[in-house]
């Protein structure tokens, strides 16, 4: 997992001069054993132009060291609270000589999304009138609204089943500016109360919801909503981390992350694929992140099958 994180960095420093290596001044650092709290933090990492890498709480992984060296950057930015990553870390970073360290604090993911949200929103200086709404239950359909928020540069807001926690309650009701909430999931993780609830905040809010069947058939039709095609794209394994190594990269190209089971693609998504070819989309670039025993070789022979 944290070698495919150095790998996905080298590649995302490639784009988009020409396959050269471009300078990456940010890094941003996220605890490798739970996708949520860094997920949320995509459409900030986008902002920054920073791949996002992956550490234990405590030391940093000899991949992640190497890369660090490689990459060269002056800034690192911590995700989460000490709890989440140590201050260990902290002198290790020193160490390799890193000029300066930030922290966006938090001690849950739904904390990190709040304060993720507050950083894109003054960098959007009130323009950005958008927001995604995610459980913070259901990695998938974080997975599912990770790049997208990240290309378009919409905040991740992350909710209960059936409550939303006061620190979001009182940035939607703090910022005005935002018209329009993208709930990710059917009723089963976003409940439609909490869908109404948002609601009667304004009398001006739109809200959409992008649900299915299932995570597969969620990550498809949000692929449709969307429509960034598939010229682009990462397929990935919805139950890991891995997600978090695609939206970072696919963010940087404008392109899409798919999930599938590990064995073979979902119907959901091959349904969404040959719709796509059928509109002669091109796919010109795949990434399939992580090793066999996360997207198989059946699943590589599938998409290897729609490159022309």
């Amino acid at each position: 997992m944290y070698e495919v994180s150095a790998n996905a960095a080298a590649e995302y420093a490639k784009y988009p001069v020409n396959d050269e290596p471009e300078k990456i001044d940010t890094v941003f650092l996220a605890n490798g054993d739970d996708p949520s709290y860094s997920l949320s933090v995509t459409p900030l990492a986008k902002i920054h132009n920073a791949p996002i890498l992956l550490t234990t709480r405590h030391h940093l992984p000899k991949s992640i060291m190497k890369q660090i060296r490689a990459l060269k950057p002056t800034t690192v930015v911590l995700l989460g609270s000490p709890k989440v990553i140590s201050p260990k870390i902290v002198k290790e970073l020193r160490l390799l000589g890193i000029k300066e360290i930030k922290r966006i604090n938090g001690n849950d993911p739904i904390s990190l999304s709040e304060q993720a949200a507050k950083k894109i929103d003054e960098n959007g200086q009130g323009f950005i009138d958008t927001a995604i709404i995610a459980s913070s239950s259901s990695s998938e359909n974080l997975i599912t609204a990770s790049a997208a928020a990240a290309v378009l540069q919409y905040p991740i807001l992350l909710v209960e089943k059936d409550n939303i926690p006061n620190k979001i309650k009182t940035f939607i009701k703090n910022h005005p500016n935002y018209k329009r909430f993208i709930i990710i999931g059917n009723e089963s993780s976003i409940s439609k109360e909490v869908e109404d609830t948002i609601r009667s905040y304004n009398k001006e809010i739109q809200i959409d919801r992008i649900s299915g069947k299932d995570v597969y058939e969620v990550s498809a039709n949000s692929a449709r909503y969307f429509g960034f095609g598939i010229t682009n794209m990462a397929i990935v394994n919805g139950d890991g981390i891995d997600a978090v190594i695609g939206s970072s990269i696919v963010s940087k190209l404008g392109g899409t992350v798919l999930l599938t089971p590990p064995d073979k693609l979902h119907s959901s998504i091959k349904a969404y694929l040959d719709e796509q070819v059928a509109k002669s989309a091109d796919m010109l670039q795949v990434y399939m992140i992580g090793d066999p025993s996360r997207i198989s070789d059946q699943v590589y022979k599938q998409i290897r099958s729609y490159l022309k």
